[in-house]
C-alpha cells in the first residue's frame, strides 16, 4: 500500500491540474497586431502591400476552388496566400516563442521544428522537438491524420502521421502531425496553456512566409484551435485598419462575448454542400444597400453553385473586401454616381476606382453602406468601405473584383467585433471600439 501511494498521488494531481487547465484554455483574451504594424511603411506603401496580400489570398482561394481532393499528385495545386494579423504564442514544455498568423481560412496549426531538413528565417528560435518533454508523434491509424488525409496528402513512414502541402508557384512545407502544449499571452492575465493540441510540425520547408513562424488555424475543421477549446467559439474586434498604435483582440472559448449593448446581429453560418474539404465561414449575402438605396444585384449573385464556387466567406487573412460580378460594377457604378469628386484615371494596385482628395484632406459626406445577410444587415461606415490615401492625393474604394467568389475582408470589419459561434453555427457582430476592448 505504501509503495501505492505515490502513485495515486501523482494521479490525483495531474487529475487536479487536468480540471484547472481545461476551464482556463477556453477563457483567453490574445492580443493580435497587424504584420506591418512595427514598421515604419508609408500609407500608400500599406495600401499596397495589403492589397498586394489580399490579390495573393483571393488568388489561393479561387485556385482552391478548381483543386478536387482526388487529384492531390503529390502537392496541392494552391498559390501561396498573405495572411494579416499576427499572434504570439509559445509551444512545447519549456515553451518557445512563436510569431504565428491568425487566420480564420485554415485548418490547421503549424510551425517550423528543428531538426530542419530546410528552415526559412523566421523572427523567433526554431522549435526543437527534442528539447519538449510533452512532444508526442500521431500515428498514420489516428483520427487526427485522417481528418489532415481530406485536404493534404498524407503517407506513414515508420507509423508516423507525414504530410505534403505544396503550392503551385514550386514552394512547400513537409512535416509530421504530432501533439503539444501551447501557451496563449493573455491580456492582463497570466499566460494560459492547452495541452495535446494537434499541430503540423514542419521539418523541410521551401518557400517565404515573410518573417512569420507558422499558422494558427481557426477555421471549421477538426484540426483548427477552435476544435482544442472546450467552449468552440472565439470572437475579434480588429482595431483602425493603419493605427499602428492600436492592439486588435482575440477572444477565444467563453470569453468570446458581445458587449450587451443592444446593437448585435446575427446570421448563420453556412458550410459548402459541394466542398467538404472546405472549411471556410460562409454567409449568405442577399443584397447590398448604398444609403436607402437597394443595389439592384441579381439574388443568385452571391450563391454557391453546383460547382462548389461563388457565395461568399468572411475571412480575417484578406484585406479588401472582394465581390463577384455583377455585384461589383454595380457597387462601384453606385459610389461613382454619389461622389462628385474628379475620378483618378488608372488604378491604385487592385484598387481600381479613385477619386481626388478634397482639400480637407477627409472623405466627403457619404452615406453608410449596408450587407444585407439572412437575418442580419452590416451597416458600413464610410470609413469602412472608403480609404483615404494622403501620399497620392487619393480615396479609393476598398473593394476590389473577384472571379468565382465573394469575401468579406477585414477592412470592413474593422471596428466591430465578430463572434464566430460553433457550437450554434452563428456569426453575430456589432460595433465597437476595439482599442478599448
Amino acid at each position: 500500500m505504501a509503495k501505492l501511494l505515490p502513485l495515486l498521488l501523482a494521479l490525483l494531481l495531474s487529475f487536479v491540474a487536468d480540471l484547472f487547465v481545461a476551464p482556463l484554455a477556453t477563457a483567453m483574451r490574445v492580443p493580435l497586431n497587424q504584420i506591418d504594424s512595427k514598421d515604419n511603411f508609408t500609407m500608400a506603401e500599406l495600401i499596397r502591400r495589403a492589397a498586394r496580400r489580399s490579390y495573393n489570398r483571393v488568388a489561393a482561394l479561387e485556385s482552391k476552388l478548381a483543386y478536387t481532393t482526388t487529384s492531390f499528385n503529390g502537392y496541392t495545386p494552391v498559390k501561396y496566400g498573405s495572411y494579416e494579423y499576427l499572434m504570439e504564442l509559445s509551444i512545447g514544455t519549456p515553451p518557445v516563442p512563436l510569431s504565428s498568423m491568425m487566420d480564420t481560412g485554415s485548418n490547421l496549426i503549424w510551425t517550423q521544428c528543428k531538426p530542419c531538413v530546410r528552415c526559412f528565417k523566421q523572427p523567433t528560435p526554431i522549435y526543437d522537438r527534442t528539447e519538449s518533454s510533452t512532444f508526442s508523434q500521431l500515428g498514420c491509424t489516428t483520427p487526427q491524420c485522417n481528418d489532415l488525409s481530406k485536404y493534404t496528402p498524407t503517407n506513414c513512414t515508420q507509423s508516423t502521421c507525414q504530410y505534403s502541402y505544396g503550392y503551385a508557384d514550386g514552394s512547400y512545407t513537409n512535416g509530421v502531425l504530432a501533439t503539444e502544449t501551447f501557451t496563449f499571452g493573455s491580456i492582463n492575465a497570466p499566460p494560459i496553456s492547452v495541452p495535446s493540441v494537434a499541430f503540423g510540425c514542419s521539418d523541410d520547408s521551401v518557400v517565404d512566409f515573410q518573417g512569420i513562424s507558422g499558422i494558427v488555424g481557426l477555421a471549421k475543421g477538426e484540426l483548427s484551435l477552435v476544435a482544442f477549446l472546450n467552449t468552440p467559439r472565439f470572437a475579434y474586434c480588429l482595431t483602425t485598419y493603419f493605427d499602428a498604435s492600436g492592439s486588435s483582440t482575440l477572444l477565444l472559448g467563453s470569453s468570446a462575448e458581445l458587449k450587451e449593448s443592444g446593437k448585435a446581429q446575427t446570421t448563420p453560418l453556412l458550410s459548402n454542400p459541394y466542398r467538404s474539404d472546405f472549411y471556410y465561414y460562409y454567409i449568405r449575402l442577399k443584397g447590398i444597400s448604398i444609403g436607402e438605396t437597394l443595389l439592384k444585384i441579381p439574388p443568385s449573385t452571391f450563391e454557391i453553385t453546383h460547382d462548389g464556387s461563388g457565395g461568399l466567406i468572411i475571412d480575417s487573412g484578406t484585406s479588401a473586401t472582394h465581390l463577384v460580378e455583377p455585384a461589383y460594377s454595380t457597387v462601384r457604378q453606385a459610389v461613382i454616381d454619389l461622389v462628385t469628386l474628379p475620378r483618378v484615371n488608372g488604378t491604385f494596385d487592385a484598387l481600381d476606382l479613385c477619386f481626388v482628395l478634397p482639400s480637407s484632406g477627409q472623405l466627403p459626406d457619404m452615406p453608410d453602406m449596408t450587407l444585407h445577410f439572412d437575418g442580419a444587415d452590416m451597416r458600413l461606415q464610410k470609413e469602412n468601405y472608403m480609404i483615404v490615401v494622403p501620399e497620392s492625393g487619393l480615396i479609393c474604394l476598398a473593394m476590389i473584383a473577384s472571379r468565382t467568389l465573394s469575401i468579406l475582408g477585414n477592412y470592413q470589419q474593422q471596428n466591430m467585433q465578430i463572434l464566430y459561434d460553433l457550437e450554434s453555427s452563428t456569426l453575430s457582430f456589432e460595433p465597437a471600439q476595439c482599442d478599448v476592448l
